[in-house]
This record gives structure tokens, C-alpha cells and sequence, in this order.
């Protein structure tokens, strides 16, 4: 039950588990008899209603799902253009290492393992290896493919550091650190030109000032932030003591509510107190005049009911179905109304859109055509060509699927990457001449226009949750000038409105349900409307560079005509829903109320950790492959040495966070390591690691799917658990969720890549020993590794017996193995965890 009275339910009935979320929608889990879940029914008895089935192999590795639950013996039963439903396979070996995994949206994938059970090769849709080379640590140091060789170094000062990488263009990365291990200076090496970023730090740890790349001919550009007695960010200050931005009131969960500029423009913020929606959103700038008048009004659910902008007499109501996508719009001002319509297949793709027609797909489950567009794909589930009368859209990508050349009706752009898959330089040429773009982190751009030889510096000044303003240096072979743009963004982080240092505005923006721009002062108006954002950035703060109409959004490229990605999406956002299996579909086909800042997976409004003020780039090494796109060589764990790279949402409602908190259980790390902390260990990955790369991706924590992995569904003793404690009352369960946090730490902290099945030893576990901390943790300290469901309950049984005795002797071993023991420990069902010695 929540503040409003709204409330959502669960029922269990034998094998059956029901939930009705907050607007009545129903979903079933079906158990079999060994209560591993076979069957997920979403919006059950709707006209929406979704089926999704799953089959099992020997060992409970999931083989199979089966959308709308179709017989893998049965033949074709879809129409011409309509997408079929496709089986998702999966093979292991017998250490439940992941084979083989295919998906007809993005093809085959296979994995080849070295020794030590680390992946080794793989083999991608395409049939194009990649081929990673470890050190003595495991350490991935070299990646072949077919880009050529990216490398990998690390620092020896401190142990495991990141200290240098290298792309197969030649663009560098490399790594200084200060005596507490912090980054104190990273220097880019783009198309052989040195960008350095330096960083320095206050006396209580927090970052203090940035220093972006100088430029030529330009003053130098620096960023100071300013902290309250209590910790938080209060302000942002540039050279000559600038105020930039100034935080200047939260509410009483952290959310901003009132906010400052440089050039004295008034941000405010309101918000429901029973469900922290935001409801209003003004600016005022200091000259008076409005430069926003945004208001909303929700669903139950979450779902954006209705937005309006006061300032132009106009507003937007959309209409659901029973899975929340979006089914209609309807756009008002003043007597004039203009209407969209959208439906959908039980797989999640748009099946037609009143403005656009039908939407056509091949036996693959692949866009064909759709608006007069014909689409054609590679086996990786890549748009390769986009054709129609009078248009033609040619692309290439690399070995980790991200585009590299785009040819539109001969307009060329050309790509880059830097060893973390981050695009780091761009070349353009159309009729008008050529432009290249260097991008450093989120922080700084440099556009150069290589007929004129004008240049602009980008220097973005980051807050809390979004880029606030963007100071350029513009210059010339005559003169050369520094100007403030201050950012005023919608409820999605969208760019609105753009106001200089007097305080006018200076562009307006808007932008449709989809994300394509549209007339900012008439919603009504049906025409194509276009303009390139001052400051290069636009929809949900992604940039604004759109190169034949589709948009950047980091790890993949974005239709917004047609509101689909152009590149399978290598996770799987909902394993248990036909939606979330869908490879293209943006943000779940709910695009008011999800944003995709990643381009990998649908963030909700309000839901995501804000970012810390502008913090340096992650160094953290690649101790398992490289994550796909995003994720670069960052992330082998959750835990890292230097700040998580960001992964804000920038604007829309503020997710309460006080700075002054201690940190709690699952918190992501702080802007740095206080000193004398110990880092996490160099090849520390927390959750099951198996092996599913696909160029460069892994599944790297229990709640994250893996590209061409198979999802982790409800644990197979998920529903015996449910039984013994579903009499429990709300402060029982609270404490027993308390409990197996508490244990899932002590379980990080004492192991390397916990077993497969550890959570569900600790369940039992649990259960039987009435959430006795200290003597679950004696069970997993002791090396418990769930060897099978009727051994790892016998071991279970056996340590609970043992309670307040000595430390349990577990006959499978210790869960800590050196690298020669490995081969004996192997012979256990759970894949080893390799703790190799510094």
C-alpha cells in the first residue's frame, strides 16, 4: 500500500504466483513440480495478455525460451510481414560453462575457454573471432578481432591499476594517479593529439577542482565545486570565482527543487508528496520573463498521463494498454488537436503507427520495411542499409557492433573508438565541406570546421544529475570569444530551452513521444521540423549530432522516426516478459516514462543513482573481458577502485540521496577511496560469471544479463521458499530480506565470483536456522558450493546440525582455490572461482 492508497498484490496458489500492479495488470508464474518456473503470463486475461515459457537442461542452466510458448516442432503460424515468435537456445558444457547461445535476432554466438575456465574466443554472429589475452593475474591485456589489436597495461605502483590502453586506431588512453590512488590526471591521445583532464581533491576526499584541455589561443577553462558543512554539492565555479550553478533547496527526500544559474535564471521544482512524481517545472530567467512552464500528471502505474507547456497554450495526453506501452497521443492547442495511434504484436514490436503505416518483418523477427523504407541486416543483428525512393543509407561497424562508417545519399561520417568502446572522434563531409569532432569523456568536444579552420571548444559543466551549462570557446584565425550556455531541460532530461549569460533564450527545443524534433511553440503541427541544438546536445541529453536522422545514444543508434534501435540489444532487460526479449524495442515501447541513457537498458523516471559532481573517468582494470559499448573495459564487478563511470539520467525527478549518509549494503563507491582503504581485489567480479561475450560484453552481476546469456530467472528453489515463509508478516519478511543482504556481503567479502547457486544455499539456509547471521556466514566462510540440489541441502542440513559447534568441514572443498588446484576443484558442478595471488 503507498501514500495514495494505491496498493499491488501477490497471491500464491500452489504452483501459481499472481501479482496485480498498481493499475490491475496481472502477472502469472507458473512452477513445475521441481518448482523451476516454466511459464511467464503478463496482462493475464487482457487482450494484451504476453506468454513467455522456458525449458531447462540437466543441471537447471536454462536451454530454452519460447515467446508465446510455441512448440519447437510446430511449422510457420504468422502472416506475411508479421514477426515470428523465435526460439532462444542455449548449450553449456558440463562445468556449466555457456557454449553456444543463439538468438535469431542477432545469430549464433559461440565461447571457447582456456584452462582456468576464463573465456578464451569467441565466435560471433558474422563468424569473426575475438581473442583475448590474459596475464599471469588473469588480467585481459590484448584483444584481437577484426579492428586489429587493443591493449591493455597496467600500473605496478598500485597493484591492478589501469595505467595505459590503446584502440586499434591508435587512440590512447593513459592513467597518473596520486599518492592515494586517485586519478589525478588522464590524458587522451586523439588522432595523435594529447587532451589532458587533471583532478584534485579537498581534505575530506571530495573532488575538488577539474582542469580541462587547453586551447589554443583560449584561456585556460577550470571547474571548482563548493560543499555545504554537511558534505553536499552547493555550487559550481569556473575562472575568476564564476558562479555557474548553485543548488539552493531540496525537499525533504533530496530531491532539487531550487536551482540557480550563472546568469541568475531560477530553476523550481515541485513534486507529489505521496508518490514524488514531478508535477511542476518553471524557470524564471533575471530578467523577468518565463523561460519554462512545464506541467505533468501521472498514472498509477508511473506512466506519463499528460504534459502541458503553459507558455505556448498547448499539451500532450497518451494512452496505454494493459503492458503500460504507449497506444496513443493527442496533441492540443488551442481548437486544433493532432492525433497519433500506435499497436503492437505480443513480441513488443510496433506492428503500425498512424502516421507511419505498417510495419513489415522478416522470418527473423527483423524490421523489413516500414513508411516506404526497406531495411537490411547482418547476421549480428546490425542495420547494414536503409533504402527509399530518393534516400539510401549505408552502414558499417566494428567487431563490437557500434557503427563506424554511415554513407547517407553520400554524406560521409566516419567513427572511432578508444579501447573502452567510446567514441572519441568523428569526420564528416556533405556539400558544404568537411568537420571532424574529438570527444574527451562527457566533459569536453572540440569541433573543427576544416574548410574555415573555426574551431569550438565544448567545455560541459556537469551537476548532480545532468549537464547544467556549456562554456564555449569559439575561435577564429582573428579573433577569438568565450561564451555561457545555460541548459533548462524537461522531465526526461531533454534540452528545452537554452539561455545565454544576459539571460534570453537563445533556442527552444522540443521534442515527440518518440524523440524526434517537432515544431517547439505548436505540438499540433505535423510537419518535419529540424535544428541543430547549440550545444550538441538534445533528446534525454544524448548528443544532438544526428547523422541521417538517427541518434547516438552511446552503445547503439536510435530511430526516432520509427521509435526502434538499429542494433540488437545485447541484454535482455526483462527475462520475463516477451518485452524485454525484444532486441529493438526502445525503452519497453513506454518512452514518456523511460529514458535509455546507455543506449543498453530502459531507465525509469526518478530511478538510477544521481551522479557525484563531475567525477573523473573509472581506471578500474579489465579483470574479465570487457563489457560491451558502455561499459568498456570498466566493468569486471560492481565494486571499484575509482568512481563507476556515470550512469545518470540526466533531469526529470531528482532520486533522493543525501551525501552526509554512511554507506549502506549495496551502495555503488564514492568519489574515491578514503586513504588507507583497500581497494577491491584486481580480479574481483561479483556474481556468476559465464562467460557471455559477445565483442567484449560479460554478464558481471546476478541482476545484469549477459549479451547471448541466458537471464538468471527465480532461483529453482524459489518456490519452496515461498511456502515456508509465506505466513510471514510484513516486519518477518523485512527482517529476513535484512538477514540475506547482511549474509550476500559477508559472502563478497570472503569469496571471488560467489558459486552459481550460493543465493539458494543461503535461502535454505536461512530458513532452516531462523536468519542466524553469524551461522550462515560460518556455512559460506567454511567453502560451501552448491554441488547440485541434493547435495548442497545435505551440506546445508549438516552445518545447520553443527550450529555453535567448531567451523563446518564441507567435503567439497574450500571455496577458495589457488590457480594449481584448480582441476581437482573443477570436478564439482559449480564453475571454479580462480583467486590468483598478487
Amino acid at each position: 500500500m503507498l501514500p495514495d492508497g494505491t496498493a499491488e498484490h501477490w497471491t500464491h496458489a500452489g504452483l501459481d504466483r499472481f501479482h496485480e500492479d498498481l493499475g490491475g495488470t496481472i502477472t502469472r508464474l507458473r512452477y513445475d513440480q521441481a518448482l523451476r518456473l516454466r511459464e511467464s503470463t503478463r496482462a493475464l486475461g487482457s487482450p494484451d495478455e504476453e506468454r513467455l515459457c522456458f525449458d531447462y537442461g540437466p543441471f537447471e542452466d536454462l536451454a530454452q525460451v519460447r515467446p508465446s510458448c510455441i512448440s519447437p516442432l510446430a511449422g510457420p503460424t504468422y502472416a506475411p510481414g508479421e514477426a515470428p515468435p523465435t526460439i532462444k537456445t542455449f548449450d553449456y558444457d558440463a562445468r556449466g560453462n555457456l557454449l553456444a547461445s543463439h538468438d535469431p535476432s542477432e545469430g549464433p554466438r559461440e565461447f571457447f575457454y582456456n584452462g582456468h575456465g576464463e573465456l578464451d574466443t569467441l565466435i560471433d554472429g558474422n563468424g569473426n573471432a575475438i581473442t583475448l589475452t590474459r596475464d599471469p593475474l588473469g588480467r585481459v591485456t590484448t584483444r584481437e578481432d577484426i579492428d586489429g589489436e587493443t591493449t591493455w597495461t597496467y600500473d605496478e605502483t598500485f597493484t591492478g591499476a589501469l595505467s595505459h590502453s590503446q584502440s586499434p586506431d591508435g587512440h590512447e588512453t593513459h592513467y597518473q594517479y596520486d599518492l592515494f590512488g586517485r586519478i589525478s590526471t588522464l590524458t587522451k591521445i586523439i588522432a595523435g593529439e594529447p587532451y589532458d583532464l587533471d583532478f584534485s581533491y579537498d581534505a575530506h576526499d571530495r573532488l575538488d577542482t577539474i582542469h580541462y584541455p587547453q586551447a589554443d589561443l583560449a584561456d585556460p577553462f577550470f571547474l571548482r565545486h563548493l560543499y555545504t558543512e554537511t558534505g553536499e554539492l552547493q555550487a559550481l565555479e569556473g575562472p575568476d570565482d564564476q558562479r555557474l550553478w548553485t543548488l539552493e533547496a531540496t525537499d525533504d527526500a533530496g530531491r532539487i527543487t531550487q536551482e540557480r544559474f550563472g546568469n541568475d535564471a531560477q530553476t523550481q521544482r515541485s513534486y507529489d508528496p505521496l508518490r514524488g512524481f514531478l508535477e511542476a517545472l518553471d524557470t524564471t530567467s533575471a530578467l523577468g520573463g518565463d523561460l519554462q512552464s512545464l506541467r505533468y500528471q501521472w498514472n498509477e502505474t508511473g506512466t506519463l498521463h499528460q504534459r502541458e507547456d503553459l507558455l505556448h497554450a498547448q499539451a500532450e495526453r497518451f494512452d496505454y494498454d494493459d503492458l503500460h506501452r504507449v497506444i496513443a497521443s493527442h496533441a492540443s492547442k488551442n481548437l486544433t488537436q493532432l492525433s497519433r495511434h500506435f499497436s503492437y504484436d505480443a513480441l513488443g514490436n510496433l506492428a503500425y503507427a498512424s502516421d507511419r503505416g505498417e510495419y513489415d518483418y522478416d522470418p527473423l523477427g527483423r524490421l523489413a520495411q516500414a513508411d516506404g523504407r526497406v531495411h537490411q541486416w547482418d547476421k549480428n543483428g546490425n542495420l547494414t542499409a536503409r533504402t527509399s525512393a530518393g534516400e539510401e543509407l549505408l552502414l558499417t561497424y566494428t567487431a563490437f557492433d557500434k557503427p563506424a562508417f554511415l554513407d547517407h545519399d553520400g554524406h560521409l561520417t566516419e567513427l572511432e573508438y578508444d579501447a573502452d568502446q567510446s567514441r572519441v572522434y568523428r569526420h564528416a563531409e556533405t556539400e558544404d565541406g568537411a568537420s571532424e569532432t574529438i570527444y574527451v569523456t562527457d566533459l569536453y568536444q572540440r569541433h573543427r570546421d576544416l574548410e574555415t579552420g573555426e574551431t569550438k571548444h565544448h567545455y560541459y559543466v556537469q551537476g548532480p544529475e545532468r549537464t547544467v551549462v556549456d562554456v564555449v570557446d569559439t575561435v577564429t584565425a582573428l579573433t577569438t570569444t568565450r561564451d555561457a550556455h545555460y541548459l533548462h531541460t524537461d522531465h526526461q532530461g531533454s534540452l528545452d530551452v537554452l539561455s545565454d549569460q544576459a539571460g534570453f533564450e537563445t533556442q527552444r527545443l522540443s521534442y515527440d513521444l518518440w524523440g524526434k524534433q517537432r515544431a517547439p511553440t505548436d505540438w499540433t503541427l505535423p510537419e518535419e521540423f529540424s535544428q541543430l541544438s547549440q550545444v550538441n546536445l538534445g533528446y534525454t541529453g544524448h548528443e544532438a549530432q544526428e547523422d541521417a536522422g538517427l541518434i547516438h545514444m552511446q552503445a547503439r543508434l536510435y530511430d526516432p522516426h520509427l521509435g526502434r534501435m538499429t542494433s540488437a540489444d545485447p541484454f535482455v532487460v526483462d527475462p520475463l516478459s516477451a518485452q524485454g526479449w525484444n532486441r529493438y524495442a526502445y525503452v519497453l515501447n513506454s518512452p514518456l516514462s523511460f529514458t535509455d541513457p546507455t543506449g543498453f537498458k530502459p531507465c525509469p523516471e526518478g530511478e538510477g543513482d544521481p551522479k557525484e559532481p563531475s567525477p573523473p573517468p573509472d581506471s578500474s582494470p579489465p579483470s574479465s573481458p570487457p563489457p560491451r559499448g558502455a561499459e568498456g573495459i570498466l566493468g569486471a564487478g560492481e565494486e571499484r577502485q575509482n568512481p563507476p563511470k556515470d550512469n545518470r539520467r540526466p533531469g526529470g525527478q531528482s532520486t533522493p540521496k543525501n551525501p552526509s549518509d554512511k554507506a549502506k549494503p549495496g551502495d555503488k563507491p564514492r568519489i574515491s577511496q578514503q586513504p588507507g582503504d583497500k581497494g577491491p581485489d584486481v580480479d574481483e567480479i561479483t556474481g556468476r560469471v559465464v562467460g557471455g561475450l559477445i565483442h567484449g560484453a560479460l554478464s558481471y552481476a546476478l541482476d545484469r544479463v549477459g549479451p547471448g546469456v541466458p537471464p538468471r530467472l527465480d532461483s529453482p528453489i524459489q518456490g519452496f521458499t515461498d511456502a515456508m515463509v509465506r505466513h510471514e508478516n510484513p516486519s518477518q519478511e523485512r527482517r529476513r530480506l535484512e538477514v540475506s543482504q547482511e549474509v550476500g556481503d559477508r559472502i563478497v567479502h570472503t569469496m571471488q565470483n560467489p558459486p552459481e547457486y550460493v543465493q539458494i544455499s543461503m535461502e535454505i539456509t536461512l530458513i532452516f536456522i531462523g536468519g542466524d547471521v553469524e551461522a550462515v556466514a560460518s556455512v559460506v566462510q567454511g567453502g560451501v558450493k552448491w554441488a547440485g540440489r541434493k547435495g548442497g541441502l545435505k551440506v546445508v542440513v549438516g552445518a545447520v546440525k553443527e550450529k555453535g559447534k567448531k567451523r563446518p568441514k564441507i567435503a567439497l572443498g574450500s571455496a577458495l582455490h589457488p590457480r594449481e588446484n584448480e582441476m581437482s576443484a573443477r570436478r564439482t558442478r559449480t564453475p571454479m572461482v580462480d583467486r590468483r595471488p598478487v
